[in-house]
């Protein structure tokens, strides 16, 4: 089939395996997978009909394309190790966005909903399953090999943290934090806002008290900047940034572009946007998270982008694509893979604080833990977005000490931090 390659490079990616080892769906293989998913992926349904559920490594995967789980997940021929059931077309269902190109609906911003996943409606996004397939197949490959397969990518860290900020909104802050004044009866505050507003200081223009709390932290970030002011955009022009820009960068951190709601389907306004920030960016995420998955990869290409972070659901955290690792993202319309990395996001502050999201799931602290735990397991990258104003006492008050507490927790747990950009490079160094 034509994504085995694919499937099998990003595998490869993660994992040193030695060359004589042949692994595919070819019965001659040393691993064979057995295809049940050909038909499937000659079509153009969303969903596969066909499926079950089957515990590996004490988790429930969804097993694509197969009626039953009554088989062992393998069957040892001499040193031939076969595979039952059809990891690689299971892991390029979800790592192509395969459910979302064939599902026409979109909601209000026009992005393919969550409520319209496979993942949602069986309950398993906080399990990164392509992460798990590939535990299955390093496991095969062990057993045919007899020997023990590294984690080659980033081997000296238990797992990797990008944090980033996406800055959208800088003068808004005395607004939006005297309304909630307003509503909870503290008059002070208000004035207090008002007061500030008329000398031009605005409580969400923070990114250097960020940028300090970083260093004392310890840890490097990715700030992401709209350079568009249409409407729905950037309340801020980007010469109003253009003087932080610099004190990011000398911190060791990361600019990248924040692409505006008219870009992701239009590579031209893309290209253009990327040009406006000096920095040169090599990276980008779209803003509301809002793509096209039939054609961002082709846009991001034709802009010139290394990078992207926007997979990731608004409404809840977790495996969008079902991965915890970049991958170089495929496009389903030329059946090719993009140049581009993408670097998944996992965890955002407005899908815990959202009410249509996950403000009144009583488990969202839990479901935090639990994939911070999945990141870690398998070595991969935690991605986290926490917002500018999410750090301001006014209309968001606790979330900047969420933020510290996450971060503490992480390096308890001996993760290492980087920039996405410095993600990018040592993944595309150890390709």
């Amino acid at each position: 089939m034509y994504y085995e390659d694919y499937i099998l490079d990003t595998f490869r990616s993660i994992y040193e395996v030695n060359s004589e080892i042949t692994i595919g769906y070819n019965s001659s293989c040393d691993v064979c997978i057995l295809n049940s998913s050909d038909t499937f992926f000659n079509n153009t349904e969303a969903h596969p009909e066909n499926f079950t559920f089957k515990k590996w490594d004490n988790r429930l995967l969804p097993v694509l394309f197969s009626k039953d789980n009554i088989d062992d997940w393998f069957t040892l021929n001499r040193n031939q190790v076969i595979i039952n059931y059809d990891i690689l077309g299971a892991a390029f269902y979800f790592i192509s966005g395969w459910q979302e190109i064939h599902t026409r609906k979109r909601d209000e911003h026009g992005r393919f909903p969550y409520n319209e996943s496979h993942q949602k409606k069986y309950d398993y996004l906080t399990v990164p399953v392509v992460n798990y397939y590939f535990d299955v197949l390093k496991k095969a490959i062990e057993l045919s090999s007899n020997k023990h397969i590294q984690r080659k990518i980033w081997p000296d860290s238990n797992f990797k943290t990008i944090i980033t900020h996406d800055i959208d909104k800088i003068n808004s802050g005395w607004k939006e934090g005297g309304f909630s004044a307003l509503k909870k009866g503290n008059f002070i505050t208000l004035l207090s806002l008002l007061a500030k507003k008329v000398v031009s200081i605005d409580p969400w223009q923070n990114i250097p008290d960020i940028v300090e709390l970083e260093r004392s932290l310890n840890i490097p970030s990715t700030f992401f900047f709209l350079t568009s002011k249409e409407k729905g955009n950037a309340d801020y022009k980007l010469t109003q940034v253009k003087p932080w820009l610099d004190l990011i960068i000398k911190q060791g951190s990361e600019v990248a572009l924040h692409g505006s709601l008219g870009s992701c389907n239009n590579h031209e306004v893309l290209k253009t946007e990327k040009s406006k920030l000096i920095t040169n960016p090599t990276g980008n995420r779209f803003h509301y998270l809002k793509f096209e998955p039939s054609t961002f990869a082709k846009n991001l290409e034709y802009a010139g982008f290394k990078y992207d972070s926007s997979v990731g659901f608004a409404e809840h955290i977790g495996f969008r694509y079902g991965f915890c690792f970049p991958f170089k993202l495929y496009d389903l319309q030329s059946k090719s893979v993009s140049d581009v990395l993408e670097i998944p996001l996992v965890l955002m502050d407005a899908t815990l604080s959202h009410q249509k999201y996950m403000k009144n799931d009583p488990e969202k602290h839990l479901k935090i833990d639990l994939v911070i735990e999945e990141v870690k397991k398998f070595g991969g990258v935690l991605t986290i977005l926490w917002h500018n104003n999410y750090f301001s006492e006014h209309k968001y008050s606790g979330w900047k000490e969420l933020f510290i507490s996450i971060i503490k927790k992480l390096i308890d747990k001996g993760s290492c931090f980087s920039t996405c950009n410095e993600i990018a490079d040592q993944f595309n160094l150890d390709e």
